[in-house]
């Protein structure tokens, strides 16, 4: 059996996938000894499809040093799902005619000739305990975590999981059955009433309700099949509207092949969509236009009205994506439109999005009134018709916006509260630190334990008043 000497470092995971196959082959055996480090990857690769109960002849693991110990138990862990339990293993004989290899068996002991001596000024390798400090560099922050599980989460409901170009590679699952949110039918396509999922929990009944007992709706129902949204602009303003979909249609595989070496048949995506010429905001219909010629039957419709009573100069557009394809009877998924967005914006550099508030003097109470002052900045820019809409604020002006666009899941973004404290020693200016809290008593101990609590807690409202 042949032995290989490993390196110092362990970073060519090509190279340790080939030393794997020889290893499991049982025709070497693997020399430790030099080896420092180790990439977490090389080393996975390494030691695929071995166990603790699988080492194989050609590992032997008191000659694993003890800076590798750690990150070699992981993975054998990972490997076998199961605590490590180590086996004893027969050691094997060298070779007649073959130098023994040298084995540093504690960091007590001498290093043998045969190890590559270490700088002085180098650390000492800590024995690893638990997971690998090697990883730790490599786990993402929350924030990060949390993106890519938003991430992750959306691509498998609205998709595409797989890219712009992606193929679905299942014998019986059809586009509609791989995502569940952001379909467009074809038009005037009915959804019939066993078809439609109901909770469990809508079971139950009040004693007062009327009708039958049964759940769900009452009759067929038809898919949607438009998204759009409605927003203000002032009369005259140029849009310039943008509509995307995915098409997925049944074609030859580009990747994927049969057992006879032919393409497999599979769903493939094909971003549709385009940009339409720009138009003024006038009274009147809108459309309808073709985004792409390839599907005339996908069209983008609208219609402009006046603000009701408010002689303000703006105007109310509501604008749709439309799908009034007719299904086929065979491959119907190729007439349905999968993650659709249409989204508008106005000249280059305005912001010609105008949001919408309610005035203080139609409010009933004097609180409403004190809010509605408050948040005068928080207006709504647009309203979605099947879908919700995101908007891009104006830099300039919070009451104005950039871009709009629909939105098949809602997002919005919470903003961190951080609550006022008194001002300490070395405390920088901030909108958190409230220098009328100085002297505010919290302690439980301290309040429960005074004899009068009025100037302990007068800060409060001084703070309040302020």
């Amino acid at each position: 059996m042949e032995t290989i000497r490993l390196p110092p470092h362990l970073g060519d995971r090509a190279e340790c996938a080939r030393l794997n196959v020889r290893l499991r082959e049982g025709s070497i055996a693997l020399d430790f000894q030099e080896v420092v480090s180790a990439d977490s990857g090389a080393l996975a690769a390494l030691l695929a499809g071995i166990t603790v109960d699988t080492i194989p002849d050609g590992i032997d693991i008191d000659g694993i040093p003890s800076a590798l110990e750690g990150q070699v138990e992981l993975v054998l862990r990972a490997n076998a799902a199961a605590p490590p339990v180590r086996k004893p293993k027969k050691k094997k004989a060298a070779p007649k005619g073959a130098p023994a290899a040298a084995i540093w068996k504690a960091p007590s002991d001498p290093p043998p000739p045969s190890v590559r001596p270490v700088a002085a000024d180098s650390p000492p390798p800590s024995r690893r305990v638990g997971a690998p400090v090697a990883l730790a560099k490599d786990i993402p922050s929350p924030a990060k975590l949390r993106v890519e599980l938003e991430e992750k989460v959306l691509a498998e409901l609205l998709g595409p999981a797989e890219g712009e170009h992606e193929e679905i590679d299942f014998r019986r699952l059809r586009p509609r059955d791989r995502y569940l949110l952001g379909l467009l039918a074809p038009g005037r396509t009915r959804v019939k009433r066993e078809e439609i999922d109901t909770l469990d929990g809508a079971t139950t009944k009040n004693a007062d309700d009327d009708g039958d007992d049964e759940t769900g709706l009452s009759s067929d129902t038809l898919f949607p099949s438009s998204i759009g949204l409605s927003f203000s602009v002032p009369l005259g303003t140029k849009l310039r509207v943008h509509a995307r979909w995915g098409r997925y249609w049944r074609g030859p595989s580009d990747s994927t092949t049969t057992e006879t070496g032919q393409p497999k048949t599979v769903w493939k995506r094909e971003p549709m969509g385009g940009t339409l010429e720009p138009f003024e905001a006038s009274p009147g219909p809108l459309g309808p236009f073709i985004p792409d010629s390839t599907q005339p039957a996908v069209l983008v419709k609208g219609i402009v009205n006046h603000v009701p009573g408010k002689g303000n100069g703006l105007v109310v557009v509501s604008l749709f994506l439309v799908n009034t394809q007719d299904e086929p009877d065979e491959n119907r998924d190729e007439a349905w439109l999968f993650q659709p967005d249409l989204s508008v914006e106005g000249e280059e550099g305005t912001a010609p999005f105008v949001g919408r508030s309610f005035g203080s003097d139609t409010l009933p109470r004097d609180e409403d009134r004190a809010v509605s002052m408050l948040y005068r900045d928080r207006v709504e820019f647009a309203v979605g018709h099947g879908a919700s809409v995101s908007c891009v604020v104006s830099e300039d002006d919070p009451r104005h916006a950039t871009r709009l666009a629909t939105r098949t899941v809602p997002r919005h973004e919470v903003a961190q509260q951080e609550a006022r404290r008194p001002k300490a020693e070395g405390d920088p200016t901030t909108p958190a630190v409230d220098e009328n809290l100085t002297g505010l008593e919290l302690d439980m101990k301290a309040l429960a334990e005074a004899d009068d609590l009025r100037p302990k807690l007068a800060p409060l409202l001084f703070a309040y008043e302020a």
